[in-house]
């Protein structure tokens, strides 16, 4: 993979993107997701990397749901240059799923963290929809 590739305009022809987890679920869901991005302008190459959260395996609340999701893009990160002699992907992705309890209720919610080599690796946070467990 080389990410030198750039377009007449100077855009990415492809863009790398490593993810913090080897579960094609998830791999896929940010496939899908960057598809709606890039919307067909670019080819998307997406490899997956068993990295941990270094969080419990059920995170609880926001603050921890969040600090795994951003362990796993910065590690995933690094997990990509190892395996390809210090070459950076454009972006890694960390996606951590938490609960959190309110009252009688417990709230799913999912963060996503983006670590990347052009936002001098300042992460970028979004979070899902919480669902209710009763």
């Amino acid at each position: 993979m080389d990410n030198d590739n750039t377009s007449e305009c100077g855009a990415p022809s492809a863009l790398i993107i490593a993810v913090g987890s080897s579960n094609p679920a998830k791999i896929r869901s940010v496939e899908q997701a960057f598809q709606q991005i890039v919307d067909g302008r670019v080819q998307l190459h997406l490899e997956g990397f068993s990295v941990s959260s270094g969080v419990p395996d059920q995170p609880m609340g926001d603050e921890e749901t969040k600090l795994g999701a951003k362990n796993r893009a910065m590690a995933s990160f690094e997990a990509f240059k190892e395996k390809h002699s210090g070459q950076e992907p454009h972006l890694s992705v960390g996606l951590e799923g938490g609960l959190e309890e309110e009252g009688e209720d417990l709230v799913c919610m999912a963060w996503m963290a983006m670590y990347g080599a052009r936002t001098d690796r300042v992460l970028n946070w979004t979070k899902g929809p919480d669902a209710f467990i009763r």
